[in-house]
């Protein structure tokens, strides 16, 4: 290189770019050029990878945390040795003691257990931070909702990737080897291999996993630590919370060279009775002599048992005497069903609380206080039908905190309510609760996903009774948001079909009143969030979304109708086209079984034959085209792969549009399986294969506005009609 060229970094990229001088002086313009070039590549890259953030738990456990909890695990040998051991790996974990009726839970609790990782990785922090070669990244399992992106093997991954990748001073060679030209998301292996890569770019790479034991598919995240530990990688130190659960222990059990550290003993009982100190200290209005009576019953009775002390002082705290004091004391339960039973049965409204408690422990990410509170707004009645009533809201939202008092933790700083421990909702799923005082509470899964469904559709059609939708119209209503995003995974997790839910669902669905459509202003599957200028004839036909959403005994439902079967719309044409980019197999199948296509070659629908109105019967298919059409659709294939090659989804630059069912993949990614048949149907169709590629201006627009701003604005690009022979099914 000449004395006349610079080398630069641009931020967050891997490797360099040459600015050259001329006569002088550098062109400023291109290296602005260039960094914005690099900049858009970066923000792309980690877009596609949608690593999910699990800061706000790890916040969370730092702000919860006392003073003193967790100094002996820093101190002791074990820990010292994991921080200067290449290759070493420490298992910390709680103990969990089961027998055919009991299961106690003697030591975990959400600001202990993630109070010990969150503790240890403020350490490795401030000790090694200044090291060269250096990094740590965490991530936090979190099971006690139905939120997934804390819960799964590959989001832990993902999370993993994205943070090391930030600590390199670029984004890793692995990291864009990976993403290549982010048209598919990586399989499990991928990102596995990829991680391992760059923990190997680092001196020391520190990882730690909270609540191993929480993730929804740890059998895949236990292979993934065993091939760690096999193939022993020098620079990673991995540090791993968990109970004690028995494919856990089989996976360590055979590892010599693990270091296990247990939570139980004197160890934990100077945590406890830190915990106990600081929290009698802050009961201002109780003597000292009240304070060391209780002190003494709780450590007496504790037993290791943290979340129970947690629970006991919650409820003291209720206490307005000493008598009443005394009187809570000589009635401790022995466990943690003890006390859930107690608090449960003892509700000034059971009903709002079970409401809330199953919203907190299947809801598909954490609820606002606001959003909780507004759940018992919809009154469900004897005969299964539902109303939406603001009568029966709180008159302050921050009330439902005081009813969940023991059940549930509040995070200030995000404004969102979790259930405070996992075993609260492992005692609300479990038998045990069927037997006892609290049997009102008992919770089966299926169910709760009902009442959530619900919930969410009766809240949409009452938002459905305005004509529109726009920010003062929501602003009484919290919950609208969560309503429209995530009604249909909660009806996919119920499957009831002659429940209320089904009811609700074809009200949505019905071509009268502006449900649908508002509903689709709240949550657009065309521009992947809010569209509230979004014009009514431009709202695809009801089949077209369900088809979109995989809701197949709604699109058998909606086919009944004639007009609603031939309607096109939508962005990608046509309910067949929506289900097959989506990756929905048995919606595809079902369409190609009792729909019959009206094949329209080059012409424009208003003047082709068998128009997109169905205002004609189409003519009789010919044997050789019925040999086609009349099949079983059963076998298998990647037929369909070529419907989404071909489809507008690949003229979308990678972006999946992804909607609220969150698969937001194409037949090609969903491994759909479909008959050699199928496929001569679909080709028939112009679904597949075929010379012909669509015209440009046959597609739907490439790019949409993300930003609220541009959407409230109304300033979406329309969608063109798809016409021609590429466009030609019409359902």
């Amino acid at each position: 290189m000449s004395h006349n060229s610079a080398l630069f970094n641009v931020a967050h990229t891997s490797g360099n770019a040459q600015v050259t001088n001329v006569h002088g002086n550098y062109n400023l313009n291109n290296i602005n050029h260039i960094y914005h070039i690099m900049s858009d590549k970066v923000e792309k890259i980690y877009k596609w990878l949608a690593a999910p953030d699990s800061s706000s738990n790890y916040n969370t456990a730092r702000g919860k945390h006392h003073a003193g909890t967790g100094a002996w695990f820093l101190k002791s040998k074990q820990f010292t040795d994991w921080k200067g051991t290449p290759g070493s790996a420490l298992w910390l974990y709680g103990t969990r003691e089961c027998d055919d009726t009991t299961v106690n839970d003697t030591t975990l609790t959400v600001f202990w257990r993630s109070g010990i990782g969150s503790t240890a990785i403020e350490s490795i922090r401030q000790e090694f931070t200044s090291t060269s070669g250096f990094a740590c990244a965490y991530f936090f399992f979190d099971s006690r909702n139905g939120e997934t992106d804390l819960s799964l093997c590959h989001k832990m991954l993902r999370s993993l990737i994205r943070q090391l990748a930030h600590q390199s001073g670029g984004v890793p060679a692995a990291l864009m080897q990976m993403y290549g030209g982010g048209h598919e998301q990586p399989p499990l292996n991928s990102l596995q291999l990829t991680l391992q890569m760059i923990i190997e770019s680092f001196k020391h790479a520190y990882i730690v996993i909270d609540a191993l034991d929480e993730c929804a598919d740890r059998k895949k995240l236990l292979i993934w630590i065993g091939e760690l530990f096999q193939q022993g990688l020098s620079s990673l130190h991995i540090l791993i919370s968990s109970r004690r659960e028995q494919d856990i222990v089989e996976c360590f059990e055979s590892r010599d060279s693990l270091i296990r550290v247990s939570l139980a003993g004197a160890s934990t009982s100077s945590d406890i009775e830190s915990y106990v100190d600081a929290m009698l200290s802050e009961m201002a209005r109780w003597n000292v002599e009240t304070r060391t009576r209780v002190k003494s019953a709780l450590m007496e009775g504790v037993d290791g048992m943290f979340r129970w002390v947690a629970l006991q002082i919650a409820e003291l705290s209720r206490c307005r005497s000493p008598r009443a004091v005394e009187a809570q004391l000589r009635s401790l339960p022995k466990d943690l069903d003890g006390m859930y039973e107690r608090s449960l049965s003892q509700s000034a409204n059971p009903r709002d609380l079970k409401q809330f408690l199953v919203w907190l422990a299947f809801s598909s990410r954490p609820l606002s206080v606001e959003e909780l509170a507004d759940v018992i707004a919809i009154e469900f009645f004897p005969d299964g039908t539902s109303s939406y009533n603001p009568d029966l809201r709180y008159f302050a939202s921050t009330d439902v905190l005081d009813l969940c008092c023991g059940f549930v933790t509040f995070s200030p700083g995000y404004g969102t309510v979790k259930l405070a421990h996992m075993s609260v909702k492992d005692y609300l799923v479990s038998d045990r609760i069927k037997a006892g005082m609290a049997s009102h509470f008992s919770i089966v899964e299926r169910l709760g996903h009902s009442t959530i469904a619900s919930t969410c559709l009766t809240y949409l059609l009452h938002i459905g009774t305005f004509t529109t939708v726009n920010a003062s119209i929501l602003e009484p209503l919290p919950l609208a948001s969560y309503a429209a995003k995530y009604w249909v995974p909660h009806v996919k997790l119920c499957r009831s079909e002659g429940s209320c839910v089904w009811q609700l669902m074809t009200r949505m669905f019905s071509v009268e009143g502006s449900a649908l459509a508002n509903w689709v202003r709240l949550e657009d599957p065309d521009v992947g969030g809010r569209n509230y200028r979004k014009p009514a004839s431009e709202v695809a036909p009801p089949l077209h979304y369900a088809a979109y959403f995989g809701l197949e005994e709604l699109v058998m439902e909606l086919m009944k109708v004639k007009e609603a079967v031939h309607a096109c719309g939508g962005l990608f044409g046509n309910a067949l086209q929506a289900a097959s980019y989506r990756g929905h197999t048995g919606t595809v199948r079902i369409l190609l079984a009792h729909v019959r296509p009206l094949l329209i070659r080059g012409e424009d629908e208003e003047d082709s034959e068998g128009s997109i109105q169905g205002t004609e019967e189409p003519e009789e298919d010919s044997d050789e085209d019925a040999g086609n059409s009349d099949t079983d659709h059963e076998g298998s294939g990647e037929d369909l792969k070529d419907a989404d090659e071909n489809s507008c989804g690949r003229n979308m630059e990678g972006d999946r549009a992804k909607d609220s069912d969150g698969t937001g993949m194409s037949c090609r990614e969903s491994g759909m399986e479909i008959s050699e048949e199928d496929t001569n149907e679909c080709k028939s169709w112009g679904l597949a294969g075929g010379d012909q590629e669509p015209c440009e201006d046959e597609l739907p627009s490439k790019k949409h506005p993300r930003s609220d701003d541009a959407l409230n604005q109304g300033d979406v690009p329309p969608v063109k009609q798809a016409r021609g022979s590429y466009w030609s099914t019409v359902l």
